[in-house]
């Protein structure tokens, strides 16, 4: 429900954005200075809303670290107790629960510690992508490789790379039904870095239109801008899809 009002607000806002350039460009003002004050106004409230996701994830994490996981660490608890008291076929239905148990708290833990802003603080990306990769060869059926060829350890820049590797990889399993996914990252040029994820998902129908009015894939286009970035997604061959974000690096200290 949060997260449906977040993109409710987030479809009005933009919408009044472009009705404001629509009455702009009836306006006096020279034509330029209208499109770039209706561009910043965008990115602003671009900005707004990922602040808002990213503290609804911090919120979120923390529940499930301290509601959830909780629960389930009593549940382990009394089973274990349980679990002493039997035998035979009982005494081993109770190790099946335990273990079941114990494998939704590995996977609570791991969802709350990738969830959560605090946990990305200090982290080079390379890092967050294995624990990423983890988590998903944990609880899918989907093999993901990694190579990664750049360190990159700006903490902006790692969150968002972080956050649109995240919603690809969502996207592959979810939409493309996708069993291979090979996320890449790479220098180009001196100055840009590039971060590569392809899977062998079904193809997008049109990949212009997916960007433009799908809620995560134009999610990972503003987080791009938010760090001077570019995201372009592209079908692949017959089957799979490329998602390439163009990312600058930070300028050597002298």
């Amino acid at each position: 429900m949060k997260r449906q009002s977040l993109n409710q607000a987030y479809n009005e806002e933009i919408y009044g954005s472009r009705i404001s350039l629509t009455a702009a460009l009836v306006s006096s003002e020279p034509l330029s200075n209208r499109l770039n004050h209706s561009y910043l106004k965008e990115q602003d409230l671009s900005a707004s809303v990922i602040k808002a996701i990213e503290s609804e994830r911090f919120r979120l994490a923390h529940e499930l670290h301290d509601g959830v996981g909780q629960i389930l660490t009593g549940a382990a608890m009394l089973t274990e107790s349980l679990h002493a008291d039997l035998s035979g076929t009982a005494k081993k239905e109770a190790d099946r629960i335990l273990e079941l148990i114990r494998r939704a708290m590995l996977q609570v833990r791991s969802l709350s510690h990738l969830t959560s802003p605090e946990f990305l603080k200090d982290k080079e990306l390379s890092q967050l992508l294995i624990e990423e990769i983890a988590y998903w060869h944990g609880c899918h059926q989907v093999k993901c490789h990694l190579d990664t060829r750049l360190r990159v350890s700006d903490e902006a820049t790692v969150l968002q790379l972080y956050r649109i590797t995240q919603e690809s990889i969502h996207n592959a399993i979810r939409h493309g039904k996708a069993n291979v996914i090979q996320i890449t990252v790479r220098q180009d040029e001196e100055s840009y870095g590039v971060l590569e994820i392809m899977n062998d998902g079904a193809l997008l129908q049109s990949t212009s239109m997916a960007v433009s009015t799908g809620i995560g894939l134009r999610g990972m286009k503003h987080r791009a801008a938010m760090i001077q970035a570019s995201l372009d997604v592209e079908n692949i061959f017959t089957q799979g899809v490329l998602v390439t974000c163009r990312f600058p690096l930070p300028k050597p200290r002298p």
